[in-house]
């Protein structure tokens, strides 16, 4: 499953970080007030992969802000990263919390 292909009313994807086909990581806009990370395992089949919700349809677990700045910065450089996305989404990191680089 692409992870545009999640369609999590309650966190709808704004860009994609990383996609290997397994696993994804995702910025969006949780419950429309707070922009954060998401995350879950795909499935390469018809399945709804990991997290699921009600009625077994698929999901974005969200990522503590703690944890957000370490998680987007150690997507840098990784293969299935889109650079060009964690480097938008680290520059507002870094601006919400305050810090220049």
């Amino acid at each position: 499953m692409k992870p545009t292909d999640v369609n999590d009313s309650l966190f709808p994807v704004q860009n994609v970080l990383y996609n290997d086909g397994d696993f994804s990581i995702i910025w969006g806009t949780w419950k429309k007030t707070k922009k954060c990370l998401g995350m879950r395992w795909n499935s390469l089949t018809h399945e709804p992969g990991i997290p699921t919700g009600k009625g077994g349809r698929p999901i974005w677990l969200v990522i503590p802000d703690e944890l957000s700045l370490p998680f987007v910065t150690a997507l840098l450089g990784r293969k299935a990263a889109d650079n060009s996305q964690v480097l938008l989404v680290l520059q507002e990191l870094l601006t919400q919390s305050g810090e220049t680089r």
